[in-house]
């Protein structure tokens, strides 16, 4: 079962978008500093439920760009 993003992550997240210049991102970008504390298997649940979460149209101006370069690259126009 794929772990999912709770109702205040996506809010914190979503914030963090708004925040962002218009061009391409990591995730990692998104948490900042607080990405690095992470276990490796917390940081591949997150990356899932947020690769979803984008899938899903939860955060519209996000789009995943179908490509890795240092992991998944997104895009916010």
């Amino acid at each position: 079962m794929s772990r999912k993003l709770s109702d205040d992550e996506a809010a914190f997240l979503q914030e963090r978008i708004d925040a962002l210049e218009p061009g391409t991102f990591h995730l990692p970008d998104l948490y900042g500093d607080a990405w690095e504390g992470f276990p490796i298997g917390e940081k591949v649940d997150r990356g899932r439920a947020f690769l979803e979460a984008v899938r899903q149209d939860r955060f519209p101006e996000v789009e995943d760009l179908g490509k890795r370069s240092g992991g998944r690259v997104y895009g916010k126009g």
